[in-house]
């Protein structure tokens, strides 16, 4: 029983760091700029509208989050399961 909640938990922080790569990359926009000087304001504008309501910046930002809080608490579990586990082997 503890070896297989060690393994899931070990399979959940492998999704956690997954899950905060994949989320870092939707919330930078690695997209291309075009060049500002060549666009008219009206090109501008919108360039702009798009980017402020982009999906992807959200997204990526909730994936980050969720991926930091997950991997936090199966470290967590993993680091505490250890040190009980010192502790219990010490006893006896």
């Amino acid at each position: 029983m503890r070896d297989k909640l060690d393994y899931k938990l070990a399979i959940g922080l492998i999704v956690a760091v997954v899950l905060m790569l994949i989320g870092y990359i939707l919330w930078e926009d690695f997209s291309l700029e075009p060049e500002v000087a060549n666009l008219t304001i009206d090109e501008i504008i919108i360039l702009q509208s798009q980017t402020e309501t982009s999906l992807l910046t959200t997204i990526g930002g909730v994936f980050l989050n969720a991926g930091f809080i997950g991997g936090a608490i199966c470290l967590g579990a993993l680091v505490i399961r250890q040190i009980l586990a010192y502790f219990k082997r010490k006893r006896f």
